[in-house]
């Protein structure tokens, strides 16, 4: 919006529309593998949940980098800002105990 000023008195006019604003590309959004995402969410949850219920005994590292993970990813909804080394290490503390 734009303000006009005249003589101590104060109004507003509409926003104007560009003609450039028409012409702008969007970028998409990287598509995830979200079958493997979403098998690293469960496998995650479950894990856990059995430790949680005492099924399994997580070692200290474990037990905070999962709780970590879990936050992450409910802040994100995703895991697309997993480094390869978090990946990994996910990746083998759930295979670990036959998560995925």
């Amino acid at each position: 919006m734009q303000l006009h000023q005249q003589k101590g008195m104060i109004s507003l006019s509409p926003p104007t529309i560009c003609n450039s604003a028409e012409k702008t590309t969007r970028t998409p959004i990287p598509v995830t593998n979200s079958t493997q995402d979403s098998q690293l969410h469960n496998g995650l949850k479950k894990t856990l949940h059995d430790a949680l219920t005492a099924k399994i005994q997580l070692t200290s590292f474990e037990a905070k980098f999962l709780s970590d993970m879990q936050s992450k990813h409910d802040l994100n909804d995703s895991f697309t800002w997993l480094t390869q080394k978090q990946r990994a290490t996910l990746e083998k503390i759930l295979a670990k105990y036959g998560r995925f």
